[in-house]
């Protein structure tokens, strides 16, 4: 690190190297490639074996709200009556749990309600699932699933009705054995089908690979909310380092901009991108207060057909030129990312799974399924920083083990599930830790077999030379400052260099190596 005429050049490791895009490009070192054929190494990793094979799927479908229909291969049920045990009091108290109660940090906050939400739970779970397997029928078909002792067991609610998709399934609860099933052993992971996704048309069939490419697309309008932006590429960073060090190439897109992405994307010129992971706002729009807002960053997203009056709408924030909010719809989201070749697509946005009214396209997730995208992983409500980040590194560590996409989610949100405190609250004057139940937040919209998307690795022993060095964490000030720095202030050479003026930084120099260790670790 060296000041040369009023200036700080960063210099990062040669191992990372500046693409000639709109995207931080780095790749990984090419000395730790995979190591045998997936064939050979099954016997060493038996729990991979179910990620890249066929999966037994209990599948409910709806063919109307009041209507179920329960099949297993050639097991099939007729249509049996279905009545949600859930009253809409019942999805308010859900919604006031996450969208009231884990973001109030008063002494104004009703904790025994929250309380009694909370012990709710299991018995809305149960409630869902006698619902469902009531008939005899049903139940025996449920036994014969319940007996296939083997990995990669599937639930999957196939639906097009937003009174049915919005159901918090992942509660399912099975009375008998007193467990929620994404508990059971072997995991049975619960996901969601669009009914009808895609027109008809089948989403491209995802092939485990050797090597993925991660898209991480950090978008912070300089308008909006802020949150530090280092915290969840950090979090994913450290865990595709520590399980799968050489096999994840990790792209950063700069700026964040619909533009930018889709450009990217269509760049054939470049790596085909296997995950995009959008690590942003979010928002879902019931009665249409930010329409007015979003026809001038979305247009056409927002005034197309029924979407014209903007309720039921969901909503990415990405940012614009200026690096200021741009509201895009779900529709137009759709549209641009409409059959692009890319296995998963993880929204780390609020509400980006939210869906009501009586369209589900007004959904950001069922609306990216329905445009061919494979697997979409988001949030059901609002969900808060430390959840996601907590979330996220179990995920990526488990889904660079070569599970498939729900087994690694199933993971992710049994450690929320186990590990429920979510950071300190004020309640008068005192000073308490806050116990959040959201592991079942997350939600999971597949439309083919949960297929693994890397292939089994050979055992060894993860290196941490080549891994970057973690930043300190800062406070809210001064990592704000930095993104500003970098959004703003910073020349990237094409060298690899980052030249920083002292004037912006006021010549501290332990600012200075702050950026210094947050660029080369996360890219902020």
């Amino acid at each position: 690190m060296s000041v040369v005429s009023g200036q700080l050049s960063v210099v990062i490791s040669p191992r990372f190297r500046v693409f000639a895009s709109p995207c931080l490009y780095i790749p990984h070192p090419s000395e730790n490639p995979a190591k045998a054929a997936v064939a050979s190494l099954q016997s060493n990793y038996p729990h991979t074996q179910a990620a890249i094979s066929l999966n037994m799927e209990l599948n409910l479908r709806f063919p109307e709200i009041n209507q179920v229909i329960v099949r297993l291969d050639d097991l099939e049920t007729d249509r049996l009556k279905f009545t949600s045990p859930l009253a809409p009091e019942d999805l308010e108290d859900i919604r006031w749990y996450f969208e009231v109660y884990a973001n109030s940090y008063t002494a104004d906050v009703d904790d025994e309600r929250a309380k009694r939400i909370g012990d709710n739970f299991q018995r809305w779970g149960e409630g869902l699932f006698e619902a469902i397997f009531q008939d005899r029928t049903a139940q025996n078909i449920f036994f014969e699933f319940q007996r296939t002792d083997e990995p990669g067991r599937l639930l999957t609610i196939s639906a097009s009705h937003p009174a049915i998709l919005s159901l918090p399934w992942e509660l399912l609860r099975d009375p008998a054995s007193d467990i929620y099933l994404f508990n059971e052993n072997p995991r049975i992971s619960v996901r969601r089908r669009l009914a009808g996704a895609g027109g008809g048309r089948r989403p491209f069939k995802v092939q485990p690979k050797d090597r993925l490419r991660l898209l991480f697309v950090v978008s912070r309008p300089s308008d909006a909310g802020f949150i530090d932006p280092r915290g969840e590429a950090k979090a994913v960073l450290d865990a595709i380092a520590q399980e799968a060090e050489g096999r994840i190439e990790v792209e950063f897109l700069r700026p964040a901009t619909l533009d930018n992405l889709v450009a990217r994307l269509e760049d054939e010129r470049l790596p085909a991108i296997d995950i995009i992971h959008f690590d942003g706002h979010g928002v879902y729009d019931p009665d249409g207060r930010f329409h007015e807002r979003a026809k001038s960053s979305d247009p056409a997203g927002a005034t197309k057909g029924e979407n014209s009056n903007g309720s039921n709408m969901g909503y990415l924030l990405f940012e614009n030129p200026e690096g200021k909010t741009a509201l895009i719809t779900a529709e137009t989201l759709g549209e641009m990312l409409h059959r692009q070749k890319v296995g998963l697509i993880v929204l780390s946005a609020c509400q980006s799974a939210m869906v009501a009214g009586e369209d589900a396209m007004g959904c950001v997730a069922a609306r990216l399924t329905h445009a061919g995208i494979p697997a979409v992983l988001a949030m059901t409500y609002s969900v808060l920083v430390v959840t996601a980040h907590q979330l996220f590194a179990k995920f990526y560590q488990r889904l660079v083990r070569a599970e498939g996409i729900g087994a690694a989610l199933d993971n992710g949100r049994r450690d929320l599930y186990l590990n429920k405190e979510r950071g300190e609250r004020r309640r008068g004057d005192k000073q308490i830790t806050l116990k959040l139940q959201d592991w079942f937040l997350p939600a999971l919209y597949q439309a083919a077999k949960d297929t693994a998307l890397l292939t089994p690795s050979s055992p060894s022993s993860p290196s941490s030379s080549s891994s970057p060095s973690s930043s300190r964490a800062v406070s809210f000030h001064k990592g704000k400052k930095f993104v500003n720095i970098i959004r703003e202030k910073s020349l990237r050479n094409c060298d690899g260099r980052m030249t920083i003026s002292t004037e912006y930084i006021n010549g501290d120099r332990s600012q200075y190596r702050e950026v210094s260790r947050s660029i080369t670790h996360t890219y902020f």
